[in-house]
């Protein structure tokens, strides 16, 4: 897709924020907005837009989601120790199960691997790939 039609998506998108009700439509529009632009190179754009989400989201499984994909876009933008720190705040956190433990092992296990820990960060590859979710 080229620029002018993500920027065409980002409009309809945008203009479609104050019509959401619930956390699960606020999260669920602030991830395609967010992706929309990190599909863009625009990390920045992406990260505060989930930003923005959280900022009015009390649901903590929505929450969970925003926070592993902003985790997700921070790792594949090279910011190494603030993903780390995210994914292990979504690790630390009660009844955490799905996609953001998934996520959370392996941002860690990226990270460990940064951090020339090969053996440790095997370990935490696994449990992302053996989280169902």
């Amino acid at each position: 897709m080229n620029q002018s039609r993500n920027d065409e998506v980002e409009q309809v998108l945008a203009g479609l924020t104050e019509t959401v009700a619930s956390d699960e439509e606020c999260g669920q529009l602030a991830g395609e907005r967010a992706y929309n632009f990190f599909n863009t190179d625009r990390a920045g754009a992406a990260i505060a837009t989930l930003d923005e989400a959280l900022g009015k989201i009390a649901d903590p499984a929505v929450r969970a989601e925003l926070e592993a994909m902003r985790a997700e876009f921070l790792v594949y933008s090279g910011h190494y120790q603030p993903a780390a720190r995210l994914a292990a705040g979504l690790l630390a956190r009660p009844g955490i199960r799905g996609t953001p433990l998934a996520i959370g092992h392996h941002i860690t296990g990226l990270a460990l691997l940064f951090e020339s820990q090969p053996g440790q960060a095997v370990a935490r590859l696994e449990q992302a790939i053996a989280t169902p979710g």
